[in-house]
């Protein structure tokens, strides 16, 4: 039978296992829409990665990703809730934590050992960057831009 967290990295149980936020203080938010705002995040961060790294990441889900995420998420359910106080601190130190690894993982020029590296077309010295393209053309030089302005 198929769930919401199908294809996610993490889920409620993990989140619930995790507990920077008791369960009980993130109880209302429904099954269907935690996994929204798990796929959310999950994409921006395999976006963030996707120039070095190999995703999205197959199972089994690198522990650094998965934590750092979860942070993520909690942060996100802090915006959404009410939680304590006691826990914000802990919180937003994760969720720091966390945006500075993905961070420090995108810009890695090495890579980061744990997380399996993206195999990229011709080998070693090549660009990793495979989508995209121009988006649009122009044979003026900025010469023939500033004289036009000066025309009108």
């Amino acid at each position: 039978m198929a769930t919401p967290y199908d294809g996610l990295y993490i889920d409620r149980e993990y989140l619930s296992a995790l507990a920077l936020i008791p369960p009980r203080d993130y109880a209302f938010v429904s099954d269907e829409s935690l996994a929204q705002i798990i796929r959310a995040l999950q994409d921006m961060v395999d976006s963030m990665l996707f120039k070095r790294y190999a995703v999205p990441f197959v199972a089994p889900v690198p522990p650094t990703i998965k934590y750092n995420l979860s942070a993520l998420v909690f942060d996100h359910l802090r915006g959404i809730g009410e939680i304590p106080s006691t826990t914000v601190d802990r919180i937003d130190k994760a969720a720091n934590h966390a945006r500075e690894y993905l961070r420090m993982a995108a810009d890695s020029v090495t890579g980061l050992a744990e997380l399996p590296l993206r195999q990229v077309e011709g080998g070693p010295g090549k660009s990793g960057i495979s989508r995209g393209g121009l988006k649009a053309i122009t044979h003026r030089t900025p010469w023939d831009y500033q004289r036009s302005r000066r025309r009108r």
